[in-house]
């Protein structure tokens, strides 16, 4: 046998000699062992990418467990209260721990000098105020967008897109004795070209007046949950700085989160940031796409990885490697299923099986197949009802006939579709397909709406949810709804979505298809 050259040794890292304390009552892996000691015995801002179920948090425990750890003072950032308070309950003394929203409401009351008081609707109420001043007309036409207009409001937020009209390069004097913002991170122009949506000139300058106004109130304590990330990030207040941050779920940052966990780095701190790559889903609502890649440049990190998923079994984490080559499983790990129900009914569904899908028409549409079938199915984290029953109420009265209902649907979608840019496209069909199917609940529009809020409120032991709302969560029996909705090749983003689906599974994962399911009467006789 010929000898080992050079290259097909790895290079021995002194750091693999650095003692580490075992935390738990499992050692850990080579790749743990890997984050740890360069948390511990380098001074390198860190870039951790772990894998779904890799053991992130318990991986960043027992690094701020170390006794060397145990002497800097270390903030550590979550997305929301409940892991916050489990990481403060898993974290020595010398960390604190705490949402980005929460350390950015303190900052900013702080900054002001005031008690904050947030308040989720505070746009909307702003808005409200603004429409009292204006005509009949504009008022019902504004209140008809009154959604695109408050979600632009917190998108331009979490874009840190401050209005021309607070830019001290725009303009010269301050606004309502408001300071102007130091920066903006896009330019007003460039976020409006961007949106999926085309929005008329007045709609725009409705926003940006909600926007403005927004920003006023919030020197005087009134805030949104927005604000208290957009406003200390960009009107110059002062964060608390540390030796050491660490921030979890770092795929999902917003270009505010980078700008915010930059400033109370500081000069000297340190940035240890954890997340996974393959998650990043959460675009649409502010998240920058390329977080990750973009923290390491922002903050000259070393990249980590946890590959292992203790979550998975070996036939998940096989089949997750069409993303994450090298995503791997731990000795232990079971078999599990993988499979594909080519003819299916719904008394083929565990009693707790959980169905994912891209869309949300399918969901609505298997929900109604599943009550025909004798069976509940419940639609998880349904916010989009609210929409839905709002979007049937404009289209007429209520003794509206079925017919004339499926008629307006159709010339609402095409009016949405000529002001929506191609990328934003099929999430608008998607949405009117929803609707539609619906609207088969009724013969008028007042029986279709009461369908819709029986529907939307109804619970069961088969749980159905797109696959963004299962992010974070774990199931035992997963199906994966109609896969050929992700557009794989076209929305790099509908790659990370699948990679979520599938790695919720604990056990089973299966296929399915909508138009493959099988209806059977109550008699067991076939359905038409």
């Amino acid at each position: 046998m010929a000898p080992a050259t050079s290259e097909s040794i790895p290079a021995h890292d002194p750091l693999d000699d650095q003692p580490i304390l075992q935390i738990g009552d499992f050692p850990p892996t080579s790749e743990q062992a890997a984050v740890i000691r360069a948390g511990v015995y380098t001074k390198d801002n860190l870039l951790i990418n772990a894998y779904a179920g890799a053991a992130k948090t318990s991986t960043m425990v027992m690094l701020a467990n170390q006794p060397q750890m145990k002497k800097i003072t270390t903030l550590a950032l979550a997305f929301n209260k409940k892991i916050a308070e489990e990481m403060a309950q898993r974290l020595p003394d010398n960390c604190v721990s705490m949402t980005l929203n929460g350390l950015g409401h303190r900052t900013w009351a702080s900054h002001i000098g005031k008690r904050c008081r947030p308040n989720a609707r505070r746009s909307f109420y702003i808005l409200k105020d603004i429409l009292a001043k204006a005509s009949p007309e504009m008022r019902d036409s504004a209140y008809e967008h009154t959604n695109t207009i408050l979600k632009t409001v917190g998108l331009a937020k979490a874009n840190g897109m401050v209005p021309d009209s607070f830019l001290a390069d725009k303009q010269s004097s301050m606004v309502s004795g408001v300071p102007n913002a130091r920066r903006t991170l896009i330019d007003q122009e460039e976020f409006f070209s961007a949106l999926p949506e085309v929005l008329d000139p007045w709609i725009v300058e409705l926003i940006l007046s909600v926007l403005e106004q927004g920003i006023i109130s919030a020197f005087s304590g009134d805030i949104d949950f927005d604000d208290q990330l957009y406003m200390p990030t960009l009107w110059g207040a002062s964060f608390p700085n540390y030796r050491l941050t660490i921030v979890d779920e770092a795929q999902d940052l917003s270009p505010i989160n980078h700008l915010m966990v930059k400033k109370i780095a500081g000069h000297h701190g340190r940035v240890i940031a954890v997340g996974d790559t393959f998650q990043a889903i959460y675009g649409f609502r502010g998240a920058d796409s390329d977080s990750m890649t973009n923290m390491k440049t922002l903050f000259s990190m070393k990249e980590k990885r946890l590959s292992v998923s203790f979550r998975c079994p070996k036939a998940v984490t096989k089949l997750a490697r069409w993303l994450a080559p090298d995503m791997a499983y731990p000795d232990w790990a079971e078999e599990g299923i993988v499979t594909t129900l080519a003819d299916w009914t719904v008394e083929d569904l565990e009693s707790n099986a959980v169905i994912l899908c891209r869309n949300n028409a399918p969901l609505y549409n298997l929900a109604i197949k599943c009550i025909a079938e004798g069976r509940f199915a419940e639609l998880v984290g349904n916010d989009l009802a609210k929409s839905l029953i709002a979007r049937f109420k404009k289209l007429g009265p209520l003794t509206m006939p079925f017919d004339h209902v499926i008629e307006a649907l159709g010339m609402a979608e095409i009016t949405q579709i000529s002001k929506t840019r191609e990328h934003g496209q099929r999430n608008v069909r998607d949405l009117y397909q929803t609707l539609r199917i619906l609207a088969g609940g009724g013969t008028t529009l007042s029986e279709i709406i009461s369908y819709t809020e029986h529907i939307t409120t109804m619970t069961g032991s088969i749980k159905l949810m797109t696959c963004h709302k299962s992010k974070g969560l774990e199931f035992e029996n997963v199906y994966i709804l109609d896969k050929e909705l992700f557009a794989l090749k076209k929305y790099p983003q509908d790659k990370n979505l699948l990679y979520v689906a599938q790695t919720r599974a604990q056990s089973k994962l299966a296929y399915i298809k909508s138009e493959d399911l099988y209806l059977t009467n109550s008699f067991g006789e076939d359905s038409d």
